[in-house]
């Protein structure tokens, strides 16, 4: 399963419905606005949405890719790239990632 954990003055966390065991490449993306957080996997497929805490993520937390420090669970899956925006990706832009993962990187 994928999960989107946020953590500022609450914890917010947003789980897939199913597990990712298809041996297949897929691209993930959390995004958080000031109201909302949103999972995606692939061609901008919303796996769900959650109300997002109000303000900024936590900064003395430290962003864990793969793994919850808290509940001391990490990732037996391989990762072939992570990125970090300073603001939430768009449906098309996300839609631009999947089809071509460095993209991003030309802008």
């Amino acid at each position: 399963y994928i999960t989107f954990l946020i953590e500022a003055d609450t914890e917010v966390i947003l789980t897939s419905t199913f597990a990712v065991n298809d041996d297949n490449w897929h691209l993930y993306v959390g995004t958080k606005t000031a109201t909302t957080m949103t999972l995606f996997r692939d061609n901008a497929i919303s796996l769900g949405t959650a109300s997002s805490p109000a303000g900024s993520c936590d900064k003395a937390i430290p962003l864990l890719i793969g793994g919850n420090n808290a509940a001391n669970r990490w990732s037996s899956g391989l990762f072939g790239a992570a990125w970090a925006y300073n603001r939430a990706l768009t449906a098309a832009e996300i839609q631009q990632l999947s089809l071509n993962p460095y993209d991003m990187f030309l802008r």
